[in-house]
């Protein structure tokens, strides 16, 4: 029983530790009514970098810089 408590803590205490990543929207829709386009990248932080309400977030031949 000891054992299951300890790794418990152990777990509850390694996801603590974890850097907070960027705070979505709670509705995940823009003012547009269009849902928002999280923007993904490996080096940010749980590999979300932020999201985007910008007019043309779900066009394909758009440029991403």
């Amino acid at each position: 029983m000891h054992r299951l408590l300890l790794v418990a803590v152990l777990l509850a205490a390694s996801c603590a530790a974890l850097p907070p990543g960027p705070r979505l929207p709670f509705n995940h829709t823009c003012q547009d009514g269009a849902p928002i386009k999280i923007l993904q990248h490996p080096d940010c932080q749980r590999g979300i970098c932020g999201y985007t309400c910008a007019p043309d977030r779900w066009r394909l031949d758009r440029k991403e810089s």
